[in-house]
Parts: structure tokens; sequence; C-alpha cells
């Protein structure tokens, strides 16, 4: 596998190692060494077929969540930044805010510099840890409202829209 990795890899062999990973611990934990792997390519395949996995298969990873956001904060790859940031994304939401990570999320989110999808995997991953504290719920809101919507890409004014949707429900209703 580690050989496969090292090469450009299509979707077929994405999904093979994803089979192997769906059965296998040892793969889903040699694939996890591998993200943080020196090899910019290996890196990013491993953290590719990683993000192939259904939700469902990811649990086991939440236990790495505070390094996946350490790898996050600190990769210079934009593409494994994006990677990891989806994984991030698809695990269950923390039960707990983690400081550095929030501030990284909160300052990627309105710079237009910043790839689309970054900044939209930030706006979702604030939320769910804004949501745990209704002051950071309004920061975040204010920060959200404060982007023009006329110069955002499409993907983020979804992702803005969505989240704002969701914040109104939180605070009318409770969580959404």
């Amino acid at each position: 596998m580690d050989e496969q990795l090292a090469e450009r890899i299509h979707i077929g062999t994405v999904r093979s190692i994803c089979g192997l990973a769906r059965t296998d611990a040892v793969t889903r934990e040699r694939l996890y060494e591998l993200m943080f792997c020196d090899e910019k390519r290996v890196a990013d395949n491993a953290a590719w077929v990683l993000t192939h996995l259904d939700r469902s298969e990811l649990l086991w990873a939440e236990t790495w969540r505070d390094a996946l956001a350490e790898r996050a904060m600190r990769v210079s790859s934009v593409k494994l930044c994006r990677l990891l940031l989806t994984l991030l994304d698809r695990l269950p939401r923390p039960s707990e805010i983690h400081p550095e990570f929030l501030d990284f999320c909160l300052s990627h989110i309105p710079q237009g510099k910043v790839p689309a999808s970054i900044r939209s995997l930030c706006i979702r991953l604030a939320w769910g840890q804004c949501r745990l504290y209704p002051e950071l719920v309004e920061e975040l809101r204010g920060l959200l409202e404060l982007m023009e919507s006329d110069f955002l890409p499409p993907a983020v004014l979804h992702t803005r829209k969505s989240v704002l949707r969701d914040i109104a429900s939180f605070q009318g209703g409770g969580p959404s």
C-alpha cells in the first residue's frame, strides 16, 4: 500500500484501499500515520483515501481529532489541509472546543485568498465548535453577516447561508 500511495492514484485504487481499511484496523492505522509523512504525495493520497470512508466508518478517528486539527493548522499543502478539514468535518461534532483550531477556522473564513473549499469547511467546523457557547455563536453569526455575499464564491455563499439558517434555528428553538 505504501508504494501505491507514493504514486499518482486514481479512484479505483482509492476504493480498493478503502475496502481494506473498512475491515482492517492495521490499514486504517497505517493510513493515519502516512497522513503525517513528509512526502507530500503519500500524505495527500492517504488523506484522500480516508475521506472516502463513510462517516460511520470514521468513528475510530475521533480519538485523533486534536492531532488532525493540529496537522491541518500547520501543513503547507492546501490540498492536504482541505482533506484534513474534510475528515474533521465528517467526524461527530466535538463535545468541547479546541481554542487554537477555532481561531484558525475563524481567521480563514473571511480571507479571500484562501480557497473556497477551505473557507467553507472552516465555516462548518467553526459552527460545530461555537454551538457549545452562545457568545461564540454570536461571534460566528456576526462574522458571517459581515461577509458581503456579492463577493463570495458560490461554495462559501451556500455554506454561509446554511450555517446562518442553522444559527437562527438553534437560537430560536434549540439545536438543529
